[in-house]
């Protein structure tokens, strides 16, 4: 990163969990090791994205905010068609953190933080 300064790094948290199929991690993360886990990562990799997503419950999300994660997904949809026809096809994995992107940008701003939008992919549709 010292060389190639502007590279960036986003890490993803995404805990294992039961899938369809019967499976089942052998040893599930707990809140308190991916508490630690963010921790480790913030202080290893200062500068890094840490992206906390809908797979956590709106409790933890919330949370873990002030530990350092730059970024949360809201209102997802993780169906292969989820944002064009989510009729057709099933889940990929479970959404827990159900709640509108409105709400969980005002629960970004009590914490003391400002919610930002990523809203350019709408750009890309008409090049």
């Amino acid at each position: 990163m010292t060389h190639f300064w502007q590279t960036q790094v986003s890490i993803s948290f995404p805990r294992l969990r039961g899938a369809a199929g019967g499976f089942a991690p052998d040893n599930p993360l707990t809140d308190r090791q991916l508490a630690q886990l963010i921790c480790a990562f913030r202080i290893i990799l200062p500068d890094a994205h840490l992206v906390l997503s809908t797979r956590e419950p709106a409790e933890t999300r919330d949370n873990m905010l002030p530990l350092g994660i730059t970024q949360m997904s809201a209102a997802s949809s993780t169906s292969p068609l989820g944002y064009s026809n989510a009729s057709e096809a099933g889940e990929q994995f479970d959404v827990v953190d159900k709640r509108s992107a409105e709400e969980v940008a005002l629960a970004i701003s009590k914490a003391g933080y400002e919610p930002v939008w990523k809203d350019w992919d709408k750009e890309f549709l008409y090049l």
